[in-house]
This record gives structure tokens, sequence and C-alpha cells, in this order.
């Protein structure tokens, strides 16, 4: 599953507010969103999001942990955690 809505929330941002900057519709945006997104969209969406494409996928639940997704059946899953280096 996306962040994008925890990020957009993170920068004081609504998806109207992220439709508009991407031009395209609410509707359109949703769209993108909770379909397949192509990898061009994911980063349109991060550069306006000022974030990098990883960061739409892994959550900051954990400072040292990172959720990995896989895309399954159309949905991105978790299966898994990575530690990160210090």
């Amino acid at each position: 599953m996306l962040r994008i809505k925890e990020i957009l929330k993170e920068h004081g941002k609504t998806q109207i507010d992220l439709a508009n900057e991407l031009s395209v519709t609410p509707i359109g945006l949703n769209k993108m969103i909770n379909g397949n997104p192509t990898l061009e969209t994911l980063q349109k969406i991060a550069t306006v999001l000022n974030v990098e494409v990883v960061d739409l996928f892994t959550h900051k639940n954990n400072d040292e942990i990172e959720t990995i997704y896989a895309l399954r059946e159309g949905s991105y899953v978790p299966v898994g955690e990575l530690k990160k280096s210090k």
C-alpha cells in the first residue's frame, strides 16, 4: 500500500492539493494511486511531495526498520522488513 495519504498529512497537504500540483483531477489522482501506477507516475508524485520513490512504500514505524513491499495481484503487500545499517 502506498503511503501517499500519510505523506500528504505530514506535509499539511490534501489529495486535492496534490492533484492540482500534478495537473490532474482529484478523480484522476485517485485512479493513479489506487490503480497500478507506473514508475513515471510514482516519480512525479514523489517529486511533488519532495520524497524519494521508495518513501512512497516504506513506513516509518521504526527508525531502524523498513517495511518491504511487493506487487501481488495488482496491490502492494508487505513481504518483510529490512534492518537499516548504521
